[in-house]
């Protein structure tokens, strides 16, 4: 009915609805209509009223809402209709508490189909803004990145500690920010040997905001930024030093003055990184061909006489430690090897008593295994162009861990080449293939490709 209408009798069941204007709301009453004997319709009145039935039958009668505001009471329906409702008056309060314990008297519901599809295009608009967001920091993040697959940028800061003793540390001490093909296969084949282990290649010349930049435009930088255990980072010398005894060396030597700068200042990094980290140091002409599990070790390059080209110590180790003290004390840089090989010679033969080896054997003093010319020097310096000739049958190097290819030898600067069947190719191609695909293959330089 309109607004203001009124039934014209009470008769047959059905809904009949008023609508009446009071306060500041519209006040709707739902009557759910029985039929009724003339003599029960009387006057409505008092007060705000709720009835418990229609001609005395309780029950009968359900009114399907009543909304209360200020001012409305019962005159505001209809006093002539009926006797809808009987006897009982309620204020507000009293109303609302009867509504919420009473079945028969029920608020009519909104379209509850209409208000689940409300809600829940109010969800996936929630969403769809949520997603976006996501979309657009992945977007803006990724622009951050080189154009490959895995990037690893230079830490700020350059020593990230790790208690596991787990590195392989590798350190370029000049500012040349070029990688030769054999340091890439160094790098790439320790990465493949030890897929566990952090990588750290320390180059001097590299600084915090440069990597990109290389990335873009050198291929070795690249590939070996793609690999996801390797880590190129800066190398602040002076920082390497500081809380060690090198730092007393360091500020008192003149490089301007040193004969062999670049060795020793890189036999006093390669002491200084492991101490720091622990772990396995290699120098950049070292191919891994398998990994070692040993933590505490030296190895020998001939008979009594220990290599510095590889060897591995825990952090914090008390024989790297006493190392870097000998290493000031009786500094001799004018001499040729007295700062890296005959140091770690001589600290080991103070310790232990050491003899030739017999056939594979290795010698372990004081915990500190000492192991076999095989197993990381099969082919001695004097004989290092075997590397670079055809071999009627390969080697297969079962003893040993990895091969160090003796490149400060290479003053003829003899080269890799694809397609010639030596020795190094070989190796390259077995131990380091990604190098060798890019590096060597798909060089853009047609020409053989120098290893160091």
């Amino acid at each position: 009915m309109d607004v203001g209408s009124r039934p014209a009798a009470l008769g047959g069941g059905g809904r009949t609805h008023w609508a009446q204007a009071s306060g500041r709301e519209k006040i709707h009453v739902y009557v759910d209509l029985v039929t009724c004997p003339a003599a029960a319709v009387g006057p409505l009145t008092g007060a705000t009223t709720v009835g418990r039935g229609l001609c005395n039958q309780p029950g009968i009668l359900t009114l399907g809402f009543a909304r209360l505001v200020s001012g409305w009471n019962s005159s505001d329906i209809d006093g002539t209709k009926a006797n809808l409702v009987r006897g009982v008056t309620y204020n507000r309060q009293r109303f609302r508490s009867h509504i919420n314990n009473r079945h028969w008297l029920r608020e009519p519901q909104p379209n509850s189909s209409a208000q689940g599809q409300a809600r829940m295009l109010k969800w996936i608009k929630i969403g769809l803004g949520l997603t976006f967001l996501f979309v657009l920091a992945f977007v803006y993040k990724r622009s951050l990145l080189p154009d490959h697959v895995v990037s690893h940028e230079p830490s700020p800061e350059p020593f990230l500690k790790e208690e596991d003793d787990l590195s392989i540390i590798f350190v370029e001490t000049t500012e040349d920010l070029k990688i030769p093909p054999l340091a890439s296969c160094s790098v790439e084949s320790a990465a493949r040997a030890y897929p566990n282990r952090s990588i750290r290649f320390f180059i001097k010349g590299l600084k915090n905001n440069t990597l990109q930049d290389l990335n873009s435009k050198s291929a070795a930088f690249a590939l070996l930024s793609r690999m996801k255990n390797v880590f190129l980072l800066p190398f602040p010398m002076e920082t390497v030093f500081q809380e060690t005894p090198l730092r007393q060396w360091y500020h008192k030597v003149n490089p301007a003055q040193e004969m062999y700068w670049l060795h020793v200042s890189s036999d006093a990094s390669r002491l200084a990184l492991v101490w720091e980290y622990g772990g396995i140091y290699m120098d950049t002409d070292v191919i891994s061909i398998r990994p070692i599990s040993l933590k505490n070790f030296l190895t020998a390059e001939a008979p009594e006489v220990s290599g510095s080209a590889i060897f591995g110590f825990s952090r914090h180790h008390w024989f790297i430690w006493d190392c870097m003290e000998d290493f000031v004390a009786n500094y001799k840089g004018d001499v040729w090897g007295y700062q890296g090989p005959t140091l770690l010679t001589r600290m080991f033969k103070a310790l232990c008593s050491v003899t030739d080896f017999h056939i594979v054997e290795d010698i372990s003093c004081k915990n500190i295994s000492f192991l076999q010319p095989e197993r990381f020097y099969p082919i001695p310096y004097t004989q290092w162009k075997d590397y670079f000739r055809v071999w009627e049958k390969s080697p297969n190097f079962n003893n040993s861990y990895s091969l160090h290819l003796w490149n400060f030898m290479n003053k003829e600067h003899e080269s890799v080449v694809a397609g010639s069947n030596t020795l190094v190719e070989n190796l390259f191609k077995t131990y380091c293939p990604t190098t060798y695909k890019v590096l060597i293959q798909d060089s853009e330089d047609s020409g053989p490709q120098a290893v160091k």
